[in-house]
């Protein structure tokens, strides 16, 4: 047991005071003692009377405080001994602090939100351990729909779990299910949000320490929901969505904090859908130079921004590159008949288009298709 000479702590019934009594600093020790419970540690600070406290005050204590000794977890204690100026001496947490002791420490009557919720956790706890791990095994299987069942299941179980509800999305988004799909990214984030809060706030008092791993990917979190709010053409408000979707494809890139090709080709489509043509052409060129596999289906959206900007010779060399990889892509010849037209080469443009399968072609010559599915840059409609 570790024992800490300090001012007497006033025990209230709905939790503490961060108010020392009226006792002197050297009549009260308090003693911390470590054990464990119920398999979690937790610290029981008992506070010993040295005897010196005034006759006067006997009767206040027994009524207005506790000298009996109360079972707290650690962060509860680390807090209460931070509150006085007093830290580092343990560093262990498990769950969080009571909502009203909570309050009492805060100094507030109404405790904050975060201060009533349970302790955001990353990792699958036992209860759900096995079940997790069989819906990740369908997933690498592809039985995408008994994937979908399971994670519904354990975001049922353990609401408090972030990969349980991102892993539901990843299910959704493969189903096409992608209102539903953002829904449970916007959850993942959220619970991300809310364990920052719990791990780096000084005023919040509910957790100091709820876990000891933080959520050390919400980069991909956001990447996750931003590619969905990019897909959801279809949907009424779809320059509110594609505005929404930068928001998430940028604080993926900052919380990056490196160049990834993944990162960068979806926010160049981020930026290009948003109309900021440099900037998405300046993300696709580095993506393009990090590509370690070659020519990728993104770089004809590179070629096509390209294109809008009026750098042609560059457009048409990359899309020739595009073409060498994929020669019978209708996308692909599609975009070299629309710069041959631009360039001149009405002849090239129609024959180029004339290649594409009939039942394709007609795609590529509907306006809708083009400027909402596919999402072509104004310049380069055929």
């Amino acid at each position: 047991a570790d024992a800490l000479t300090y001012s007497f702590i006033n025990i209230k019934k709905n939790g503490f005071s961060p108010q020392p009594a009226a006792l002197s600093m050297s009549s009260t020790r308090l003693s911390l003692l470590s054990k464990k419970t119920q398999n979690k540690d937790e610290v029981v600070i008992s506070s010993v009377n040295d005897g010196e406290s005034n006759s006067n005050n006997e009767e206040s204590n027994r009524t207005d405080r506790s000298f009996c000794f109360c079972l707290l977890e650690r962060h509860q204690v680390l807090k209460l001994l931070q509150l006085h100026g007093i830290s580092g001496l343990l560093t262990t947490a498990t769950r969080t602090i009571s909502p009203a002791i909570a309050a009492e420490l805060s100094g507030n009557d109404s405790y904050s939100t975060t201060a009533s919720l349970p302790p955001v956790l990353v990792s699958p706890p036992k209860q759900i351990k096995q079940l997790y791990s069989e819906g990740l095994a369908k997933q690498t299987q592809g039985n995408i729909l008994a994937a979908q069942r399971i994670f519904t299941q354990v975001t049922k179980l353990v609401p408090e779990f972030v990969y349980g509800w991102s892993n539901l999305g990843n299910t959704q988004v493969a189903l096409g299910f992608l209102d539903e799909a953002e829904e449970s990214y916007t959850k993942s984030i959220d619970l991300c949000k809310i364990q920052e809060e719990q791990l780096n706030s000084n005023t919040d008092t509910n957790v100091l320490f709820g876990t000891t791993k933080p959520c050390e990917d919400l980069y991909v979190l956001y990447l996750n929901r931003g590619t969905t709010r990019l897909a959801q053409n279809t949907n009424s408000s779809t320059r509110k969505k594609k505005g929404e979707a930068l928001s998430d494809l940028e604080e993926a890139a900052k919380l990056r904090r490196q160049p990834d090709v993944i990162v960068l080709q979806n926010r160049a489509r981020g930026r290009e859908l948003n109309g900021l043509y440099e900037l998405a052409d300046a993300d696709y060129d580095v993506a393009i130079s990090m590509s370690k596999d070659g020519v990728a289906p993104f770089w004809l959206r590179a070629a096509l921004v390209k294109f809008q900007l009026n750098r042609m010779t560059e457009a048409l060399s990359l899309i020739r590159r595009v073409e060498q990889r994929f020669p019978e892509a209708p996308e692909v010849r599609a975009a070299l008949a629309a710069l041959y037209n631009a360039m001149g080469d009405t002849a090239g443009a129609r024959q180029k288009f004339l290649e594409i399968p009939n039942v394709a072609r007609l795609n590529y010559s509907n306006p809708t298709y083009v400027t909402q599915t596919i999402a072509w840059p104004p310049t380069a409609l055929y």
